[in-house]
């Protein structure tokens, strides 16, 4: 099916049995034009070796020129890096449909962006996504997009119909292209491509172009290291007051370093020379203008890539949970595994990044799908802001039941992963029997109280989470 203009200037629908015609309004919603991200178009066929002579056809970029700069020359400079097109601050830059750019028409409701090529609806009339999801534009952070209409898509008694393909597995994702600003803050003996950060700034890049910042601060607090701090915090917050990073309102913050084990400590310098406790080194790094900048922005976020050492203490828990409760942060996230590895959280957190800044999807739910490995690795550990802790547990019936970790070896026969899962008369109970002709080795596991599983489709294992808890 495809559409025209006829004599008259109504839209011709072509359809095999039959043709509609619609009048096409004279004020039409607003409309704007953004540059495609992908780039398959007509181009003239010509030998590659013609590519080696001087040719007639006249080139140029159209990604616009890139940034990078460091800010005061230091011991311990930060780097700021924008790369690419600087893309509208309005955020609808792509549209919903096929996720691309080019001619859009804007929702006078939701704002968001559709092209012609997939659909084309008449001004006033709800786009798509309005349609199928009235009301989502009002609901507030964290809540779905409310209930799915099953009426049909039609307006002033014709139907319209969406003539592109979705690209991806979820219909009518969100594209929010509004500045963000990626902060990570390392231990200076962890190099910056040891980081998930890396990674997350490529994943979101595909989308925000020009309107992504990555600031990289390294930290070492020995010797002058606090004073050397200040001072790059005190540009930091020049710059985005009135410098180059003024229109970046989208912060997502990242802490990447150790802790200690006996006591939950995060080190402060390097070697292993010197740990405090989580509320005296994140005071440090958090400087009140600094804080006064996040709080600015727009559902701020902190995760943290050390190891489970600052969520088994006490202490450190009552830092953590008093940071995410008065601090800016829309919330905290922690990982429990005590010998963390940054590799098997890069899938994880590039997903939810991509969920939560792109397609606005605040919960950290929907990105666990798939993320098998990252659970097989660690538990998550939520500090909301509103009060109340949620951990996310991984499942699996033999490898992993209900989170809790079996023994590798059968304590009787010695021998390696030789569990199977057998049939109980109590569902919250998981009974794991060795398989080793003639050992009768066996080991049980209860379910946790409050345990709830996270909707999703999972063919390894399935996550869970508990909430409020202390």
């Amino acid at each position: 099916m495809n559409h025209s203009t006829d004599a008259q200037g109504r839209l011709a629908v072509n359809h095999p049995k039959k043709r509609a015609y619609m009048q096409i309004p004279e004020d039409p919603r607003p409309t704007k034009r953004t540059k495609p991200r992908s780039h398959g178009a007509p181009a003239p066929r010509m030998p590659l070796t013609a590519t080696k002579k001087a040719s007639a056809i006249t080139t140029r970029s159209t990604t616009g020129p890139s940034l990078s700069f460091e800010v005061e020359n230091n011991d311990l400079p930060f780097n700021v890096r924008i790369s690419g097109k600087q893309l509208s601050p309005d955020g609808a830059n792509f549209c919903i449909g096929c996720k691309d750019g080019g001619e859009l028409q804007l929702c006078r409701t939701c704002h968001f962006g559709w092209c012609s090529v997939c659909v084309v609806f008449p001004a006033g009339a709800p786009c798509p996504l309005c349609h199928l999801y009235p009301g989502h534009h009002l609901l507030k952070n964290g809540e779905s997009w409310g209930t799915k209409s099953d009426q049909p898509y039609k307006w002033d008694g014709q139907h319209i119909f969406f003539h592109g393909t979705v690209p991806s597995r979820e219909m009518f994702t969100p594209c929010n292209g509004e500045p963000l600003a990626i902060l990570s803050i390392r231990l200076r003996s962890i190099d910056r491509f040891e980081c998930a950060t890396e990674t997350i700034y490529h994943r979101l890049f595909h989308f925000l172009q020009g309107n992504l910042a990555y600031i990289d601060m390294p930290f070492d607090f020995d010797g002058n290291g606090i004073d050397v701090w200040g001072k790059q915090v005190k540009n930091l917050v020049k710059e985005f007051t009135s410098g180059k990073l003024k229109r970046f309102r989208r912060i997502a913050a990242y802490f990447v370093g150790h802790s200690d084990p006996e006591r939950g400590d995060l080190h402060f310098t390097v070697d292993n020379k010197g740990a405090s406790s989580v509320s005296e080194v994140f005071n440090t790094i958090f400087t009140t203008p600094l804080l006064k900048i996040i709080a600015a922005s727009q559902n701020p976020t902190l995760t943290l890539m050390t190891c489970g050492g600052v969520l088994t203490h006490e202490a450190s828990l009552t830092d953590l949970r008093e940071l995410a409760e008065q601090g800016p942060f829309m919330h905290l996230i922690a990982f429990e595994q005590p010998r963390l590895q940054i590799y098997y959280l890069s899938g994880l957190l590039e997903k939810f990044a991509l969920n939560l800044y792109v397609h606005n999807k605040l919960r950290l739910d929907a990105s666990l799908v798939g993320e098998e490995h990252t659970g097989a690795h660690t538990s998550i550990a939520m500090f909301n802001k509103a009060g109340g802790t949620t951990r996310y547990i991984w499942a699996h019936e033999v490898i992993r039941p209900f989170g809790q970790h079996p023994a590798l070896q059968c304590h009787q026969c010695a021998v390696f992963r030789s569990w199977k899962k057998v049939a109980t008369s109590d569902s919250t109970v998981i009974r794991l029997q060795c398989r080793t002709k003639g050992c009768t080795g066996f080991q049980e596991f209860k379910a946790l109280s409050g345990f709830t599983l996270v909707k999703g489709v999972n063919t390894h294992g399935k996550w869970y989470k508990l909430s409020d808890v202390d």
